[in-house]
């Protein structure tokens, strides 16, 4: 089997669905012709491709890498950075094989090609330039015979396989030296395993998704947070993320297809999502944890619960057009007697808002008791045999936010409220939208 890259055991428990967890935010480069982000490290920039060509994507701009290497000269894709603004990927030659690069903050640009390989990927780089990939061997059709991993240090390149596999691939690396990647039985398997590396140790995972015949390791963070893609049994791609048992699915809200190829230790995370007859795109994802504001808020069956948001730009900034689609806050409600309880989702409209030029207002309105910072209510549901519920545990923001500014901060919050209660702010979250 043959990984996702250039498209698109542990037990792992306690799973989370739907894109409740994140704000996203697309990332498109001007000109069309597709973008992918790949990589992101702790000062926020974003690597990845746009119109066949390695970039950089920092404070809203597309800047294409080496333009005047082979970086611009051939297709060319970056797959991650570290934080002194190094960078590795791949360039195809016009024989159409594979190489990899590092290309350093300052220009220098080296090309990695593993002794005797037909292609080489370099798909991570940590602080010390540590480099991992993929290197492959071909046959006279173009046919994979076999696939494995390695690390390059000062030069040196070494074979990373994961025991008794029949391909490997090393796609993420933290300053630690904790490995994360992908692995099979041999070209013709049905089905691929991810694995992490750390402390000497191999571990093989799987997702926790019955059928899926793809689990794949793509980056790691120094908090041990790693984020990979699975394939469904239906084949369709999905992102994931692990943290310690908590295994969380990650879809770019109403798209066809997501992919998930970057954190930092901020736990931001980039990937790509796909929609059909549309180019692909990158999307960055910023995690929301829950915020209980009401407090011990209980509530019945069929009482309403109503949610919404405002935001604002503040300072120096152009007449914005700004555009929450596709959210959504989950709550995880609690039986009062006894065990039991579940999700309870409001939906919010989308809405699209017009922010005046160096306006600090916040829209629709910065009065937590207006009828206009409700975008969304829902009838509870009866999850605890017609007993009352309790919101202790708060809910969380979730969605897609988009600005025609795409250099200026929004800060935006939320807030909810049932019989009566208060419905006070939850604390801003500050972003850019690009």
């Amino acid at each position: 089997m043959k990984k996702l890259s250039l498209l698109a055991c542990i037990l792992l428990v306690s799973v989370t669905s739907a894109y409740a967890q994140f704000l996203f935010t697309s990332i498109v480069c001007p000109g069309g012709q597709g973008t992918t982000a790949r990589g992101i490290n702790n000062n926020g920039e974003i690597v990845g491709r746009h119109a066949g060509h390695a970039v950089l994507i920092k404070g809203g701009q597309c800047i294409q890498l080496a333009p005047t290497t082979v970086l611009g000269a051939d297709f060319s894709e970056a797959f991650k950075n570290n934080n002194k603004g190094d960078a590795v990927g791949e360039f195809v030659d016009n024989n159409g094989f594979a190489h990899g690069f590092l290309l350093t903050k300052s220009g220098t640009l080296t090309t990695l090609d593993f002794p005797g390989a037909s292609d080489t990927i370099a798909f991570g780089v940590n602080q010390s330039d540590t480099v991992v990939g993929e290197w492959d061997l071909l046959d006279s059709g173009g046919n994979l015979i076999v696939a494995h991993g390695f690390t390059w240090v000062n030069g040196s390149f070494s074979q990373v396989d994961f025991p008794g596999s029949g391909d490997s691939s090393v796609n993420g690396i933290d300053d630690a030296g904790d490995l994360v990647g992908e692995w099979d039985t041999g070209p013709t398997a049905t089905v691929g395993h991810g694995f992490i590396f750390s402390k000497g140790k191999f571990t093989s995972f799987d997702v926790p998704v019955p059928g899926s015949t793809l689990s794949q390791g793509n980056d790691i963070n120094s908090p041990s947070l790693y984020i990979g893609i699975y394939l469904d049994g239906g084949g369709n791609e999905h992102g994931f993320l692990q943290s310690g048992a908590t295994f969380t699915n990650i879809d770019f809200p109403a798209t066809t297809l997501t992919s998930t190829w970057g954190i930092n230790n901020s736990s931001q995370i980039v990937g790509n999502h796909f929609d059909l007859n549309a180019p692909v795109a990158g999307y960055l994802a910023f995690p929301m944890g829950a915020q209980a504001m009401e407090g011990d808020l209980k509530v019945k069956p069929g009482d309403t619960l109503s949610a919404g948001y405002d935001f604002t730009m503040p300072g120096t900034h152009p007449t914005a057009t700004v555009q929450f689609l596709h959210t959504m806050i989950t709550f995880q409600a609690q039986c009062v007697s006894g065990t039991g309880g579940g999700a309870i989702v409001i939906a919010l409209a989308d809405s699209t808002y017009t922010d005046p030029a160096n306006s600090s207002q916040w829209l629709p309105s910065g009065d937590q008791h207006s009828p206009l910072v409700y975008q969304g209510s829902t009838a509870v549901p009866d999850l605890c045999a017609g007993g009352q519920m309790t919101l202790k545990k708060g809910g969380t923001f979730g969605g897609q936010v988009q600005s025609t500014d795409i250099t200026d901060k929004i800060n935006f919050r939320w807030h909810y409220s049932a019989n009566g209660s208060a419905g006070g702010w939850s604390g801003t979250f500050s972003f850019i939208p690009f």
